[in-house]
């Protein structure tokens, strides 16, 4: 997972997005909308096998602040698919 990794550790340290999250939603419809405001646009991602990750989590509230810009990466699926698909609460 070090380029998921990366991504977050950028967001936090680069561009100072917390890292104290607060889940929102799961709706696919939402989370895709915000991804889409992220810069997560359909063929940037051209490497085989790769997907996009976005920091702070569409998932979250943060992830429409406008006080800091998501961040997003290509990383490979199987990094993607290894992080936790929910949130500690």
């Amino acid at each position: 997972m070090k380029d998921v990794c990366a991504n977050m550790c950028f967001g936090h340290y680069c561009m100072l997005i917390p890292t104290e999250m607060t889940w929102d939603t799961d709706v696919k419809k939402i989370k895709d909308a915000r991804r889409d405001a992220a810069g997560c646009i359909t063929g940037r991602c051209t490497e085989s096998k790769s997907s996009y990750d976005e920091f702070p989590f569409a998932s979250t509230k943060e992830s429409e602040s406008t006080e800091h810009r998501p961040v997003t990466r290509c990383v490979p699926v199987d990094q993607q698919n290894g992080e936790p698909k929910g949130l500690v609460m």
